[in-house]
């Protein structure tokens, strides 16, 4: 199943390894940044292709 997304959408899936702390870390704060922008519980698929460009932007580009 998780081939299928990865290969319909073009991009690579990542899930960190089960109780590798160093990991989860980094997971833990993408989500943080993103939420900035997108609130827990928005209905994704009203996000416009806009909006996503604007916050891939803001996070990428942060000091």
């Amino acid at each position: 199943m998780i081939k299928m997304i990865s290969n319909a959408l073009d991009t690579e899936i990542y899930f960190p390894y089960l109780y590798f702390s160093g990991e989860q870390g980094k997971n833990e704060n993408a989500n943080a940044l993103l939420r900035q922008y997108v609130k827990k519980g928005s209905y994704l698929r009203r996000v416009t292709d806009e909006e996503i460009n604007f916050t891939e932007v803001m996070i990428n580009y942060q000091p």
